[in-house]
Order: structure tokens, then C-alpha cells, then sequence
């Protein structure tokens, strides 16, 4: 988790004066007024831990998206295992991707450029879709997408990558400098900055 927020404000296109908390919510749920501190919070699960209290993080979640908080969803969070979240954010009209098990696709996946349906969305600023490689693996899913839901991209296996409601679900692995670059965007625009 550290690594990872220091990766993101190492990209340099966050705000002068942004502060980035990392916090290990496997075992521990914050309450919807300790999140009401930050402007926008990003959500994933490692696949080792489970979340323990999967839905009352998601109530507590639930709780601060409808409080204002912009939440970003990493994709790994969605799975109806373990690893996944439970509770409010994952209900209708919350997460833009539906729960769902591991969809069994191997291999590394890149970004399909040809499903990008906003191609100038804040979400893209500084990154390079043509190049967009994140973490394969038959761990991640096929996720549906959620009524209303407006889908940005799927991915080279065509599963459901990114989306956003009022709420964002994306892709995430901290290695890769333009998921990192796409996960400061994703914040900022669920902060409410562009």
C-alpha cells in the first residue's frame, strides 16, 4: 500500500499540497466520518488478505460516496470471493461493474483502444492507451457492467474494464506507470477536481 501511494504521487500530477494516507482496511473499517476527511479514496484488494468485514467496509463506503466521497474501485475489490467487497457500494447505482467470480482469462491484458468510448475523458490525461498494459492472470474478472453504468474501455480480452457512475472501477496494478498515472486521474475526478 505504500508503495503504491508513493508511486502515485511520484507521477507529479496530483496537486501541489495533496496528501495520500494508506490504509490496511483488511481487518479494520474506517467509519463513513473518518473517510468524510478525504476528498476521494481508492479501494483494492491484494488477493492474499481478505477483507474481513467486506460488508461493512462497503456500508461504510456506501455511507461516504452518498456523503459527497468519490470512491475508485479497483477491479479486484469486485470479485464475489474472499477478496471481494460486500455491502452498500456494491449494490445497484454504486460500482459501475457488478460483482462476479474470476472469469479463467490467462495472459497479460492491454487496454482495447477501439472500446474507448470517451477518448478524451479526464481519466486518460497523461496516459498512453496505445501502450496501457496492466497485471493478466485468470484471477481478475469479466465483470458486467451495472445499469446506467457508462463504460470508458474493455480490455484485450474483452471483459469490462473501465466505468464510472457517479463512482469509478478500474484496473489497477502499482508497477505500471500509466495505471498509476490513470488511478491519480480516476481520484481527481471522483474528487470532484476536473
Amino acid at each position: 500500500m505504500q508503495i503504491m501511494a508513493a508511486d502515485l504521487f511520484a507521477t507529479g500530477n496530483l496537486p501541489l499540497g495533496t496528501e495520500i494516507d494508506a490504509l490496511d482496511l483488511t481487518d479494520s473499517v474506517p467509519s463513513a466520518l473518518e473517510l468524510g476527511a478525504y476528498d476521494a479514496v481508492v479501494v483494492w484488494s491484494s488477493g492474499v488478505t481478505p477483507f474481513a468485514y467486506a460488508d461493512s467496509l462497503g456500508n461504510a463506503l456506501g455511507q461516504y460516496a452518498d456523503a459527497g466521497g468519490g470512491v475508485v474501485i479497483a477491479i479486484g475489490a469486485i470479485l464475489d470471493n474472499a477478496w471481494g467487497l460486500g455491502g452498500t457500494i456494491m449494490t445497484a447505482g454504486y460500482c459501475p461493474l457488478h460483482k462476479t467470480s474470476m472469469a479463467g482469462i490467462s495472459g497479460a491484458r492491454t487496454l482495447d483502444v477501439s472500446t474507448i468510448s470517451f477518448p478524451y475523458h479526464p481519466i486518460f490525461n497523461g496516459t498512453d492507451v496505445q501502450n496501457f498494459a496492466f497485471t493478466g492472470g485468470n484471477f481478475l474478472p469479466a465483470p458486467p457492467l451495472d445499469t446506467g453504468a457508462i463504460l470508458l474501455a474493455a480490455d484485450s480480452q474483452g471483459a469490462n474494464s473501465i466505468a464510472i457512475n457517479m463512482y469509478l472501477a478500474q484496473e489497477f496494478a502499482a508497477e505500471m506507470a500509466n495505471v498509476i498515472t490513470f488511478t491519480g486521474n480516476a481520484l481527481l475526478f471522483v474528487g470532484g477536481a476536473f
